[in-house]
């Protein structure tokens, strides 16, 4: 029987190893994120029986304010961290992204509030087509 770290992928092929995401995206005005999108995952929501869905950005330019996940402080994420974007209704135009294509997001501030409801953060969204 072979070992568990032992594998027998044919010659090129890596194994395929799960990544967490290194910390989140932080919704303040003039935050900016720019990065390859390596697809979403959903997570429990108070708010939603589907859940939220999260997607996930490799910084590529600069940095980002971000919520880091080990101890909840804001801190500069850099280039190459895998960085949390929660979906909101402004970035519904996330789940159009295809794996490995570039996206720009940054957060412009609040909208105009609905009668009864609070103001929704806006953003500029941008994507090098492929």
């Amino acid at each position: 029987m072979a070992k568990r770290n032992q594998t027998s992928l044919p010659a090129g092929f890596e194994p395929l190893q799960r990544k967490s995401i290194d910390g989140w995206y932080l919704v303040k005005e003039g935050n900016v994120i720019q990065g390859i999108n390596h697809g979403n995952f959903n997570v429990p929501s108070q708010f939603s029986r589907q859940g939220k869905t999260v997607h996930k950005i490799e910084i590529t330019e600069g940095g980002t304010t971000e919520v880091t996940v080990e101890d909840g402080r804001e801190t500069l994420a850099d280039k190459g961290d895998l960085v949390g974007v929660d979906e909101k209704g402004w970035l519904s135009a996330l789940n159009d992204l295809k794996d490995g294509q570039e996206v720009y997001i940054r957060c412009t501030g609040r909208g105009e509030a609905k009668k009864g409801q609070s103001a929704p953060w806006t953003f500029e969204l941008g994507a090098v087509p492929f």
